[in-house]
């Protein structure tokens, strides 16, 4: 299979998230599978990792990579990231390792992520 790890922080940054994303990602291509890595962090050395990292991308490079992908893992949920996945309705699963506030925006965030995980295409 073809996976997709969104990171919004990935290596070089550390922290429980990083290593989370980096850990699943090792375990993936050990198993066999082909994987890319999106992340926000920008890094000015080459990566030298059995997988692609794909750092600021553009949005058409981004939605090339959703497409790419057989399924995607997105690790915390922004709606920035969500909202292509909402529109070419591709196969999604949700990680978020942080407590979802009641606020206006964060109820926002959780209704996308209630959208996409009950939707048709991720059975």
């Amino acid at each position: 299979m073809k996976f997709l790890l969104n990171s919004t922080t990935f290596y070089p940054a550390v922290g429980g998230l990083e290593n989370v994303a980096m850990d699943i990602a090792l375990e993936f291509i050990q198993a066999g599978h082909e994987v890319k890595v999106v992340t926000l962090i920008p890094h000015a050395s080459k990566d030298e990792f059995p997988f692609e990292i794909h750092r600021t991308p553009s949005l058409g490079s981004y939605l090339r990579l959703i497409r790419w992908a057989d399924i995607s893992l997105h690790f915390n949920v922004t709606v920035k990231g969500m909202l292509p996945y909402l529109v070419l309705r591709a196969p999604l699963v949700i990680s978020h390792q942080s407590p979802i506030m009641k606020t206006f925006k964060k109820k926002y965030k959780l209704w996308l992520a209630k959208q996409n995980t009950y939707s048709k295409y991720w059975l």
